[in-house]
């Protein structure tokens, strides 16, 4: 689904869709489309030529009998998780134009890890939860297997993702780390670092509020500090969640308009 706007020998705009081969979470399943990424340069802008491109993808799209088109999110490498309104003004009304209606609001956020240090309640959070069996390291081969089947259980999105994390622990190669929480032999969160890309991170919703994601959080960062990396970033979280990251760090930095629209 990449189609591309051409003025003689030269192209002045792109629209790139794919289809959905495997679920994907939330709503978006096999039969959704993705918009990848779309543009006009800025000269041959306000002459029709975006929504020749959208009107494209849509047409793209029902050829494969898609039945909802989101812009951005889940496919990987996706490059943003929707719209941003800051660096793309105007994007959000002219797909509104175009049938899409806005959604969630994600937000990315960084944090400066020089001179990182956990936040004073971590260290009592850990000692409780190791009170109550639980306990957070980093991971070993043999977790291996327990690992992927939480993963597919809780979180199947990062299934890949995990996988990959456990190749780099098999290979103690490149800047990946790999932390998990365990109660007793069971997996219930784990949080990954690739360079200084934070995430993906999660735990078992039986156990949240309990502060096992703070300790995951801090222990991943730490890792991070330790490996020489200055700086953690991710591209995607809601606001509620954000005020986890706040009380460890991070700042927002860009904030996304989810986009979204269903074919007849």
């Amino acid at each position: 689904g990449l189609l591309l706007a051409v003025d003689g020998d030269r192209v002045v705009g792109f629209a790139l869709g794919m289809t959905a081969r495997a679920d994907l979470p939330s709503d978006n399943a096999v039969g959704t489309g993705v918009i990848v990424g779309f543009g006009v340069a800025e000269s041959h802008r306000r002459q029709g030529i975006g929504s020749q491109l959208i009107q494209g993808l849509d047409d793209y799209f029902r050829a494969k009998e898609v039945s909802a088109i989101q812009v951005g999110p889940w496919v990987p490498p996706y490059l943003a998780p929707g719209v941003d309104e800051s660096a793309y003004a105007g994007t959000v009304g002219f797909l509104e134009s175009q049938g899409f209606a806005p959604g969630a609001k994600p937000v990315s956020m960084r944090a400066l890890l020089t001179g990182y240090e956990p936040s004073a309640d971590v260290p009592g959070i850990a000692a409780k939860l190791a009170g109550d069996g639980i306990i957070i390291r980093p991971a070993i081969v043999d977790d291996a297997t327990a690992l992927i089947t939480f993963a597919v259980e809780h979180f199947p999105h990062w299934e890949s993702y995990v996988r990959g994390a456990l190749r780099s622990v098999v290979s103690v190669a490149g800047d990946a780390t790999l932390h998990i929480a365990l109660d007793g032999e069971t997996v219930i969160g784990f949080a990954m670092t690739n360079g200084e890309r934070f995430g993906p991170f999660g735990v078992n919703g039986d156990y949240r509020g309990r502060g096992v994601g703070a300790v995951l959080l801090s222990r991943a960062l730490c890792a991070m500090r330790a490996a020489n990396v200055h700086l953690a970033y991710f591209l995607w979280t809601s606001d509620q969640t954000a005020r986890l990251y706040n009380r460890h760090g991070f700042e927002i930095v860009r904030r996304f308009t989810m986009m979204s629209k269903k074919l007849s």
